[in-house]
């Protein structure tokens, strides 16, 4: 019974690990695992005690069923105490009072576990507060360039796949032209000739421009990012959006992420928001202000 738990309980993370189950197909056989490991477990204790009152033979098979069992139900009893201790939603935000907003409105995953749960519904303000304190948005000092591009590079790290922007333009770096040596004066040459008069005043700096179009670089004060993140272990998919709103000499970061299948998030889009949030930390150090 050990055995065949924690095999089916292996190919049904693997499968979810790899894209080769849907969510609802992996919570499915998960169960099912975790009913074979929960009988293992009970025969096991029972085996144990009758190792121990009546000198019964097994004791040994009875030990190992039980770390089998205890390899599925440990694992499984820890989502089931997320699911009771973390609120009833699936989208969370760091700014509950005015989200980011999708560019594309994400697809609810219609299945079996999302009919057995309740729809999606909008997180409180104090039901967010009060299970993740700690889970704010961001200000950095500079412009919200100098931000796109440290958030361009954390999504790459953190493997999440962009969707869709709106005003996202990441800069990068132009490799500049080599400069000429000049000629060089020795330091004991006296001039012969004063230098020239100054006729007409310099021209202002031409704008920035971008390196592959020539076409001006225009900043914008506000940029969205739509992407795909999966969770690191199981890869559960979900959709996150990341918000940038320049303000005078700071830049504001907020994120939001929503889960596809059932009502509960587990904690998952907690969890990812600030794996991220903290990524950019670590990317932009130093220059975060409070």
């Amino acid at each position: 019974m050990g055995v065949f738990g924690i095999l089916l309980f292996g190919f049904a993370a693997t499968g979810q690990r790899f894209g080769m189950l849907q969510t609802d197909n992996f919570v499915a056989i998960t169960a099912l695992s975790v009913l074979f490991a929960a009988l293992a477990l009970l025969l096991g204790l029972v085996g144990i005690w009758r190792l121990w009152s009546v000198g019964a033979k097994g004791g040994r098979s009875s030990f190992w069923g039980m770390m089998l069992a205890l390899a599925v139900v440990i694992p499984s009893a820890i989502g089931a105490a997320q699911f009771i201790e973390k609120p009833y939603l699936r989208d969370i935000s760091t700014d509950s009072l005015d989200e980011p907003q999708f560019l594309r409105e994400p697809v609810f995953a219609e299945s079996w576990l999302s009919s057995m749960v309740p729809p999606r519904r909008e997180p409180t303000l104090a039901e967010q507060t009060a299970a993740y304190p700690g889970l704010t948005g961001r200000r950095y000092e500079g412009a919200i360039d100098r931000v796109s591009t440290a958030v361009a590079t954390v999504l790459d790290q953190r493997g999440i796949v962009i969707v869709e922007t709106e005003g996202f333009n990441p800069v990068v770096p132009a490799e500049l032209p080599e400069l000429e040596e000049e000629a060089t004066v020795e330091d004991n040459a006296v001039e012969s000739t004063p230098p020239p008069e100054i006729v007409n005043p310099p021209l202002p700096m031409p704008a920035p421009r971008d390196p592959l179009t020539a076409a001006p670089i225009v900043r914008p004060s506000r940029a969205v990012i739509q992407g795909e993140a999966s969770t690191p272990i199981l890869a559960i998919k979900s959709d996150v959006v990341i918000r940038l709103i320049e303000e005078v000499e700071t830049t504001r970061v907020d994120m939001r992420s929503s889960t596809r299948h059932a009502g509960h998030d587990l904690g998952l889009n907690a969890g990812t928001i600030e794996r991220f949030l903290t990524a950019l930390d670590a990317e932009l150090l130093g220059v975060a202000v409070d």
